[in-house]
């Protein structure tokens, strides 16, 4: 009786490495894919800090010259230098050096079709406890390619 052994493989198919090179591509898409998706979730939280902080500091104008809010409810613009230690400007110039401080900054941050306005609270905002007025400071940026803003920050205040 002539019995015949079996050779024993050694190595590996075409086709297993083939799997493997299509599990190892599809592990490199998904690390791809979150490194580029955790760049955008950063680039916007800094893009909101800025905003944020720039949002701040004209609400700290808009209090330190309270007579000028209607000033700042138009967004008038000026190319008057008024500084602290000016005493030359009015409310109203001072208003709109800042209105003009405020776009500039806004567009020295890079940030793609950033917009801002100032308006009075609207009847739905209740605030107790304060004789003043309510107003709200949004600023939009990131429009998408219909206009639709994608990033927003409000900032309300009482005057």
């Amino acid at each position: 009786m002539f019995i015949m052994k079996m050779k024993a493989s050694q190595g590996f198919s075409l086709i297993e490495v083939l799997i493997a090179f299509v599990i190892l591509v599809v592990g490199l898409l998904g690390a791809t894919t979150l490194i580029i998706r955790s760049s955008q979730v950063n680039v916007n939280a800094y893009e909101t800090e800025q905003v944020a902080m720039l949002a701040n500091t004209m609400v700290e104008k808009i209090r330190a010259n309270p007579d000028g809010i209607n000033s700042y409810l138009n967004k008038s613009l000026s190319t008057t230098e008024c500084n602290q230690t000016a005493s030359s400007c009015n409310f109203t110039e001072k208003a709109g050096a800042d209105n003009t401080y405020f776009q500039e900054r806004l567009e020295k941050l890079n940030i793609n079709d950033a917009a801002w306005t100032l308006k009075e609270g609207s009847s739905s905002s209740t605030v107790t406890g304060t004789d003043g007025k309510l107003y709200q400071l949004e600023i939009t940026w990131g429009a998408d390619t219909n206009g639709v803003s994608n990033s927003s920050y409000y900032l309300n205040f009482v005057l």
